[in-house]
């Protein structure tokens, strides 16, 4: 027998013996499966077994992981991806939002106080209306004034965030329980809008540091209502194609992450970044408890170095345009302790995801990554910085060459685009939200939501990185067209460099044999159809550790939710 002959041999005995004990509970047959491997063909089916797949490739090869107890699924030749992933969100702040005042739709002022009167109709006195998610660039840049509503919410505490969470609107009654007066000095990282007249408050915080004065004294809600809210939000994660989130988060969140997952109720990833003042207790954490399992992982922390655009609080270079007053706000005021945090974080292992947006701070955070990575042990980071918003071309070739991850949300580019030229100068536009730039220095770009500040829908978030269409339609050919994606780099950006991110590249962002059976079944080919036309791809299935977590009847699918 020839060398070649007994090398096919073996292939073929191992080939049979692994089919015999890897007999799959479901096989999926007759799709169009992207599996993100590198120029690799098209699968046509895939057999899992448990969590995990153990078999990707043609329909004849799946037939030989069957036997009479396998589940057989009809893909229909619907289109495949590997498990979507959201490289950023605040998942407990979305699902708290899905069950408030969401001013999402609201263009006008009037309807602004339509809006909490008709929620102050159903309370009782005392309660508080709490929600979010108001623009107001949608009705020409005015901002809410606590006299727009002290008229008809005189007996009801009103806490209610703009869309971006950077600022947020407090009526009278809210800031008489906080203490807020006039004579209040700004607190750190934080501003207190005034009325030029009187210098009275007006009603709008910006930044955590003004926020938390409210609310800190606004009654935190139960366990229960948290657990409650988790699943809603992981409904609707799931109802969009979402099978992990990197959260940005707290450490209640966090607590409250474990709970559910230690009762085996956690139906999607969650990678767990809390805010950084915990870093120390994190520290102490993580050496009791590790960072968790492929479920639920907490090996990171948030930072936030600035504020951001709408809000006019991302630090910037330079002033800005239509406030040059101010070049924005540094949100992590103590830059000694927060310069000694990412040291000691650091040392210690833990990895960062920290909020950048405007061009200075974008620099600042830069310059602490490189410092750090001098300072301590030699070994792999993978630095992430969220937002990456606003960068000039000194910056954009940082990452590539420093091997730092940009974590970009795309929905932001066709929505922020609108008005951002209010704000800021040509020469910054030319460097904002620049993910092919970002792409072309070698940078492993990965994609978020940002979601509750923006639609969690990755549906969305291809279509805004492919076409870059303005959502008010007043940039058809795409604002900034040169930095377009390709639906393939897209893809990539929402399943194999989110897994680089979290260091899970081993079980998670293709589909190859002895991976995690993550992958989601959309009603259209995002690579035949028109660019525009990608916004109305609809989810018909979403899979998680080789469990069906969500699933549409409808031919169509779940069609994308814009908020």
């Amino acid at each position: 027998m020839s060398l070649l002959s007994k090398l096919i041999l073996t292939i073929s005995v191992f080939f049979m013996a692994s089919c015999a004990t890897n007999k799959a509970e479901i096989v999926y047959v007759n799709g169009s499966i992207w599996t993100g491997v590198e120029n690799a063909f098209r699968a046509q089916a895939m057999a899992v077994k448990g969590e995990y797949l153990v078999a990707v490739g043609s329909n004849e090869i799946v037939e030989n992981f069957k036997d009479s107890n396998t589940e057989i699924v009809d893909l229909q030749g619907k289109f495949v991806v590997p498990g979507l992933m959201d490289a950023h969100t605040h998942f407990m702040d979305g699902g708290f939002q899905l069950v408030r005042l969401n001013f999402r739709e609201v263009d006008s002022p009037e309807d602004f106080i339509f809006k909490i009167d008709s929620a102050a109709q159903k309370l009782k006195p005392g309660q508080w209306i709490l929600g979010g998610n108001w623009d107001h660039e949608k009705w020409g840049g005015e901002l809410p004034h606590r006299s727009w509503v002290d008229g008809i919410s005189k007996e009801y505490p009103v806490f209610v965030h703009r869309v971006d969470m950077h600022m947020a609107f407090a009526n009278s009654k809210a800031m008489e329980l906080a203490g807020i007066t006039g004579d209040t000095p700004d607190p750190p990282g934080g501003v207190i809008d005034r009325d030029h007249m009187n210098g009275n408050p007006t009603g709008i915080l910006r930044e955590a540091g003004a926020k938390e004065l409210v609310q800190r004294v606004v009654s935190p809600p139960t366990e229960e209502e948290r657990t409650r809210v988790l699943q809603k939000a992981m409904d609707y994660a799931l109802m969009c194609g979402i099978t992990q989130v990197h959260d940005m988060c707290s450490w209640e969140d966090l607590l409250t992450y474990r709970k559910v997952e230690a009762s085996g109720e956690l139906r999607m990833r969650i990678y767990a970044a809390p805010w950084w003042t915990n870093w120390k207790k994190q520290i102490d954490y993580i050496a009791e408890h590790g960072t968790g399992n492929q479920w639920l992982q907490w090996p990171a922390l948030k930072g936030m170095m600035d504020g951001s655009l709408g809000s006019r609080t991302a630090w910037m270079h330079d002033p800005y345009k239509d406030d040059p007053n101010t070049r924005g706000v540094i949100v992590a005021s103590d830059t000694v302790l927060f310069k000694r945090m990412i040291q000691e974080a650091d040392a210690a292992g833990i990895r960062f995801a920290m909020h950048a947006i405007g061009t200075r701070a974008n620099e600042w955070i830069l310059d602490q990554y490189l410092a750090v990575t001098k300072m301590n042990e030699r070994r792999d980071r993978r630095f992430k910085i969220e937002h990456a918003q606003h960068l000039r071309n000194s910056e954009i070739v940082r990452f590539g060459r420093e091997g730092v991850i940009p974590s970009v949300q795309p929905f932001h580019a066709i929505d922020d685009s609108r008005w951002a030229h209010k704000r800021v100068e040509k020469d910054v536009l030319r460097g904002t939200y620049a993910f092919k730039s970002l792409l072309n220095s070698d940078a492993k770009v990965v994609f978020g939501s940002d979601w509750t500040v923006a639609p969690m829908s990755p549906i969305l978030g291809i279509y805004a990185a492919v076409t870059r269409e303005t959502i008010d339609g007043s940039q058809p050919g795409g604002w900034h067209p040169n930095e377009k994606m390709t639906v393939d780099e897209a893809l990539l950006a929402y399943t194999v460099n989110v897994a680089y991110a979290g260091f899970q590249e081993d079980v998670l962002g293709t589909l190859e044999v002895g991976k995690l059976a993550d992958f989601v079944v959309l009603s259209h080919d995002l690579f035949k159809i028109e660019p525009e036309e990608i916004k109305n791809t609809g989810v018909l299935r979403t899979v998680v550790g080789g469990k069906t977590r969500f699933f549409s009847a409808d031919s169509g699918g779940k069609k994308p939710i814009w908020y």
